[in-house]
């Protein structure tokens, strides 16, 4: 990506966020799981639909680790579910004053069927009949992973939810928290999302895991890369821990400043400390663009 590509991801994004900076009332705090996807729509179907906007899909591969250690098949297996983020949205207005909002975010997983990348569950028979003990033993991991997926603050113009995920840091696979904040600008109805590493902490924060987040627009195709540990299989089927993130999806780089880094952890909101946090997020994003204005 260029520098001038970066520049203006950067400058698209604080326009938004400017826009739901003082549209951080009514919010809800209850922490609860994030919607899934309905099994049975394809990706072609939601990016034909204007009211719902694809904000990643991430394919995974095994990258690095134990390749050559792993029961034959692994590397199909694991390449074979896709993760699908998706945010519905809807415009209480018109098309001259119109007034988007946020009317969920949504997660799924899906494979390819037909030509087609299709949401699976393994509560349905369809459309995932084909699929063998070891497929259908991944999937339900994933769906674990989906389940623990919670938003934990939520307006009709920014979504905050966190997710576990499993993280090569220093060798080993970690636990931690990836935490995504999604915002839309009512007039434009424009999109962006922010994501960032957390680890777990004993307060009411988590810990930063990193000192920047990655920002970036709708439809990131992200290639996440895997690393294997063959220790983390049982009877030839990967646990929990057999793999890892061995990167964040990558957008724009954005450092951390010395203001949002100590809301950028937060574990739980209220009012005003869910302002607090737009406010400086919008300020973080302000000294970015104005840096690589420089």
């Amino acid at each position: 990506m260029t520098r001038v590509t970066h520049y203006n991801t950067l400058r698209m994004a604080l326009a938004i966020a400017l826009a739901i900076s003082i549209s951080a009332t009514g919010a809800e705090f209850e922490h609860r799981p994030l919607d899934q996807l309905e099994p049975g729509i394809t990706l072609a179907q939601a990016e034909a639909n204007p009211n719902q906007r694809l904000l990643l899909l991430a394919e995974p591969r095994l990258a690095g680790g134990d390749l050559d250690k792993t029961p034959p098949g692994s590397d199909t297996f694991t390449s074979m579910f896709k993760l699908i983020l998706m945010a519905d949205v809807a415009n209480d207005g018109d098309a001259l004053q119109p007034s988007y909002r946020i009317q969920r975010v949504a997660a799924g997983v899906a494979i390819n069927q037909d030509g087609q990348t299709i949401v699976v569950s393994s509560k349905t028979k369809t459309p995932n009949a084909g699929l063998g003990l070891i497929a259908k033993t991944i999937l339900s991991t994933n769906e674990r992973f989906l389940d623990d997926v919670v938003a934990v603050a939520r307006t009709k113009t920014i979504t905050v939810f966190d997710a576990k995920a499993m993280m090569l840091r220093d060798g080993e696979h970690q636990p931690m928290q990836m935490r995504h904040v999604v915002w839309i600008a009512p007039r434009s109805g424009r999109i962006n999302m922010a994501l960032w590493m957390l680890k777990q902490d004993e307060g009411d924060r988590f810990q930063l895991a990193s000192d920047e987040m990655q920002v970036f627009g709708e439809g990131l195709h992200e290639d996440r890369q895997l690393h294997v540990d063959a220790s983390r299989f049982a009877f030839g089927i990967p646990t929990e821990e057999a793999f890892a993130l061995m990167q964040v999806p990558r957008g724009k780089s954005v450092p951390f400043s010395d203001g949002f880094r100590k809301h950028a952890a937060l574990r739980q909101f209220d009012d005003s400390s869910l302002n607090q946090f737009v406010g400086l997020l919008v300020e973080n994003l302000r000294q970015a663009v104005v840096a690589r204005r420089n």
